[in-house]
């Protein structure tokens, strides 16, 4: 038996093993499931589109990692700014309510977003490195790397701005498409494009929110933890959500 009614906010594979067999996967476009979802969106979009820029100087490759700018710090800072604020909203919509939250808060959406689990590929890569893990340290309990840096640099920019390179631009850009589609799928609540099918892709990869990262969701989610419910019976109720428990 699985959990019977969505939590907010947070998208989960079902029974099944799919994410959005039979139409149960329409709960993300509910006005209850989450607050403002186009305003984090919007962000996303915006920000994509900058670091797509970014890559008309710095080629996608492995060779580049160590490549630094102030475009590569401007752009890290921005995303990471923007997932903490995607977890902020997470917290909020879920009833938790912490003064001034860290990273190590931020953690416990480890426990219902299965964020480790992740993977965000980047469609055109020359080299090893293509398939990015962002929160894959989080699994075995150890710190972002690419966090670390956002930190120590937003606080010591003059002395560690080598350390905000592209690597750490790319890791955080993936990590913020992982953020985003742990809360909405591919879902983009636009009023002509509903994207709630399955992927088509073989490989296990679909095209995230946005049209350019692509994202394999968690496979491995324990049978007890998944979701299961109808939706179209749920979704008649006032409000079909519940709240996770962060405490």
């Amino acid at each position: 038996m699985g959990i019977d009614r969505p939590y907010k906010r947070t998208s989960r594979q079902l029974v099944n093993g799919t994410y959005r067999a039979s139409g149960n996967g329409k709960y993300v476009s509910h006005p209850n499931f989450a607050t403002s979802p186009h305003h984090y969106q919007r962000a996303f979009s915006v920000l994509q589109k900058d670091f797509l820029a970014l890559l008309d100087y710095i080629e996608p490759a492995s060779e580049n990692l160590n490549c630094y700018s102030y475009r590569t710090h401007e752009i890290l800072m921005r995303a990471c700014i923007e997932i903490e604020a995607n977890f902020q909203a997470i917290f909020a919509d879920n009833g938790y309510s912490i003064k001034k939250p860290n990273i190590k808060d931020y953690e416990k959406i480890e426990a219902s977003h299965r964020l480790s689990s992740y993977r965000v590929r980047l469609p055109t890569w020359h080299g090893d490195g293509e398939v990015r893990q962002p929160f894959g340290a989080w699994a075995e309990g150890n710190p972002l790397r690419w966090y670390q840096i956002y930190s120590r640099s937003k606080h010591n920019r003059h002395e560690l701005f080598h350390d905000a390179n592209f690597e750490a631009t790319v890791d955080a850009m993936c990590g913020l498409t992982a953020v985003i589609t742990a809360q909405f799928m591919n879902e983009d609540f636009s009023l002509d494009n509903y994207l709630v099918r399955e992927s088509s892709r073989t490989d296990g990869f679909e095209t995230a929110i946005g049209g350019y990262f692509h994202v394999s969701y968690p496979t491995d989610w324990p049978d007890d933890e998944r979701y299961d419910f109808d939706w179209k019976g749920l979704q008649t109720e006032d409000d079909p959500f519940q709240q996770f428990d962060f405490r």
